[in-house]
């Protein structure tokens, strides 16, 4: 495999990470929103909310690195 061709597909999993990332941070988002407006607080209710948070900037920060990389 050429160099060349390394490069398209970091870079193709790079996009595909940070749209994860995005698509990870809008469902904690909405999740938070629903907890939050049905009164909700509890930490059990809101740990996959958080750990989606946590997933989405871990996976846009590894899209970022990854583009970094590229060059």
């Amino acid at each position: 495999m050429t160099t060349r061709y390394k490069k398209v597909i970091i870079e193709l999993f790079a996009i595909l990470n940070s749209i994860e990332g995005v698509v990870h941070i809008i469902v904690a988002t909405i999740g938070t929103w629903g907890c939050i407006d049905l009164g909700i607080y509890d930490f059990r209710i809101m740990l996959p909310n958080i750990e989606n948070y946590i997933f989405g900037i871990f996976s846009l920060l590894t899209g970022i690195i990854m583009v970094k990389l590229k060059q």
